[in-house]
């Protein structure tokens, strides 16, 4: 495989699963997370922990109308990084 390729599949890999590669590879993560400047992996924790959060009804809502957050379950796409291209 061809450092390009790598690279691709990598970045593939860091936004689709993230918390997949912080659990197996976290020295890719690590490095990844840094040379893209996002943490994808965070995205999935706290769209998990606003989830939790409103799954339990507050006063006056049955659990059948659970106020979900706008866009839930949407990945945000990630910029492409600022600076020289590596050649």
């Amino acid at each position: 495989m061809s450092p390009a390729e790598f690279l691709a599949v990598g970045a593939e890999a860091f936004f689709e699963n993230p918390q997949d590669v912080r659990r197996r590879h976290p020295e890719l993560y690590g490095l990844l997370a840094e040379y893209f400047q996002q943490d994808p992996a965070a995205w999935d924790d706290a769209r998990e922990m606003d989830a939790n959060r409103s799954q339990a009804p507050s006063a006056g809502q049955s659990d059948g109308d659970v106020a979900r957050a706008p866009g839930d379950g949407k990945r945000a796409m990630a910029r492409a990084p600022q600076g020289p291209m590596i050649g």
